[in-house]
């Protein structure tokens, strides 16, 4: 039995030393160092062929990846393990061989300890998310309420296959049923298809053309999206919604247009009468009380006055009915609330409450010149239906007609020689969604990342595509089912808040040539709280994390948004204390054989 156990332990310690020899070998080191080129140079033809995130996903972030550095690693520690024991003439090769295995811990902790995404924050805001590209699919049945929440593998090329994400078993408030990853599409183009259905909202296709003008397009009703559009010059929008024509005659001085509990009143500005003029607005309880109309208004100090109107010669002209700055001053009162307002005619989009402070009453007030459109728009066309069919109406300043639609057929509308057209009417209609996978470093707003998912349910099966960030609701069976297909968003354990956002062009362009944004940071938890500005070169640095300028978004009407970068990457450290201990360690071999070889003297 001793004779046993001894030839067992004899063996078992000559396979360790055969294993030791062969990962401490300068074959395996030499073989791991040219797989690494090869692969670092794959990566770096495939970052160049198809973008940053295919090199990421199928050679940085690959299992066989980190098996290499780890081997390297071993192989690293093994040769400078089988010189034991040391000399001093080992010191410098231990030493380099030390800071290679610093440099590969950190880069192993880059690659499963790195944060790489980003924070989209609108001005006036705050956030305290970073959005990361690492896909989530949410799933809830409305029928059991259960939901499901699954984080997806990232993949760098189109698929297209059958993976099983979720199998439920027969219950008492649900029948069995299986959903399957069926094809997956890094970029893809999503294309919108408007199709006819039994149940749905209506919509209509719509054409307008001059000489100079010639459009179509979807208008879906009381669609956020697509329920309005700007064609040319004029307003398209089709609504639930009549349009409501002044009360009252149409006023030399124009009119003010109220937004209030999402219905839109135009009321004409009283004429030849002195202020204050109290107006009720018909069908609410609210009332406007006019305080002042300035044809000319001027900020002087803190008070709003009447700006004279005079030649150069200093000699008084006839102030003419409008002047270079038309304005409104007024109380709103509703709902036992009472709000005041300045509106500038000229300025529509600049705050009119009192302080700046946001409406209590939710409401937005206008003040429109004579002639003008709905929301500073010269026209508008509203198409909207009624029990009696489906009619249109043309707004010009204060007058509204309404005439019924007949599609197919062209009409004036009466301005710049425009006619339009109802292509289509659908009763109710579906908007169809068709994806379609695109090459890597495909960019622009309708390519996106997307899904395509299998439901099954007693022996039968359903189809649905998912953009990433769209909702989407579906119907199988007798279930209902919501589906989100996102992004993971990650707490960044503090807060920004974007104060203001700034952008210079180069003269003569429209061209960007630098942008910053100024935010404040807070760290409840720590008690920090600090004001920053972020650009592209001067990244806001917290807590490890580095916050860069990165992008913006500019769009009419809409706060200015600003894009951040946000990164930390814990094994950065690392790698450059093994790079500074590397060196050290060749400076010293150096020595060493010097020394060595001049018989220890140099």
């Amino acid at each position: 039995m001793n004779v046993m156990t001894k030839s067992l332990s004899q063996k078992s310690g000559e396979f360790l030393a055969l294993a030791f020899r062969f990962f401490a070998s300068l074959r395996l080191a030499i073989f791991l160092l040219v797989s690494l080129m090869a692969v670092l140079a794959t990566g770096t033809i495939l970052e160049s062929l198809h973008g940053t995130d295919a090199a990421r996903i199928t050679v940085y972030e690959s299992p066989w990846f980190s098996l290499l550095l780890l081997l390297l690693g071993i192989n690293v520690a093994a040769a400078a393990l089988d010189r034991l024991p040391w000399q001093k003439k080992h010191t410098g090769f231990v030493i380099t061989h030390l800071g290679i295995i610093t440099i590969l811990i950190g880069s192993f902790l880059t690659q499963k300890s790195m944060v790489d995404g980003q924070m989209s924050i609108a001005e006036g805001k705050t956030e305290q998310s970073i959005t990361l590209s690492k896909p989530l699919l949410y799933i809830f049945q409305e029928d059991s309420h259960q939901d499901w929440l699954f984080e997806l593998k990232e993949k760098a090329f189109a698929w297209n296959g059958k993976k099983t994400l979720l199998r439920v078993s027969e219950s008492k408030d649900a029948k069995p049923f299986q959903i399957h990853l069926r094809s997956y599409y890094p970029k893809a183009l999503m294309e919108e298809t408007m199709m006819s259905t039994q149940e749905g909202s209506p919509a209509l296709k719509v054409k307008i053309h001059n000489s100079f003008v010639d459009e179509s397009v979807w208008l879906w009703r009381d669609d956020k999206k697509m329920g309005e559009t700007q064609m040319g010059p004029a307003k398209v929008v089709f609504s639930s919604q009549k349009l409501q024509e002044a009360q009252g005659a149409e006023s030399n001085l124009g009119y003010l247009e109220l937004e209030l509990d999402g219905s839109t009143h135009r009321i004409p500005v009283p004429e030849n009468k002195s202020f204050p003029q109290t107006i009720s607005v018909e069908g609410t309880d609210a009332k406007v009380e006019i305080l002042n109309f300035y044809r000319n208004a001027a900020v002087v100090g803190t008070k709003l006055v009447e700006q004279d109107l005079k030649t150069k010669g200093q000699v008084q002209e006839p102030v003419p009915l409008l002047g270079n700055n038309p304005a409104l001053r007024l109380f709103l009162r509703a709902k036992g609330k009472e709000e005041l307002h300045t509106v500038f005619a000229k300025f529509p989009d600049f705050s009119t409450m009192h302080g700046m402070k946001p409406s209590e009453l939710g409401s937005h007030l206008y003040y429109r010149l004579p002639g003008s459109g709905s929301k500073g728009q010269s026209h508008e066309l509203r198409f909207v239906e009624t029990p009696e069919g489906l009619t249109y109406q043309v707004q010009t300043g204060l007058r509204v007609e309404t005439h019924p639609v007949k599609t197919g057929e062209e009409t004036a509308l009466g301005w710049m020689d425009l006619h339009f057209k109802v292509e289509q009417f659908y009763p109710h209609a579906r908007l169809e969604k068709k994806f379609t996978p695109q090459d890597s470093n495909a960019q622009g707003d309708s390519i996106l990342t997307a899904i395509e998912l299998e439901i099954e349910q007693s022996g039968k099966s359903k189809l649905i595509w998912l953009g990433q960030g769209i909702r989407e609701a579906a119907e199988f069976g007798d279930s209902h089912y919501l589906f989100m297909f996102g992004e993971k968003r990650l707490p960044a354990g503090f807060s920004l808040m974007l104060r203001d956002f700034r952008m210079e062009t180069y003269p003569g362009t429209n061209d960007p040539a630098s942008f910053e944004s100024d935010v404040t940071l807070r760290d409840d938890l720590r008690g920090v709280v600090k004001e920053a500005k972020i650009s592209m070169n001067e990244p806001l640095v917290y807590r490890g994390y580095k916050v860069y300028q990165s992008g913006y978004s500019l769009e009419n009407g809409a706060p200015e948004v600003s894009i951040f970068s946000v990164g930390r990457d814990p094994g950065i450290p690392l790698k450059y204390a093994g790079t500074i201990i590397m060196v050290i360690g060749i400076i010293l071999m150096f020595y060493f054989r010097s020394y060595s070889r001049n018989g220890g003297n140099l």
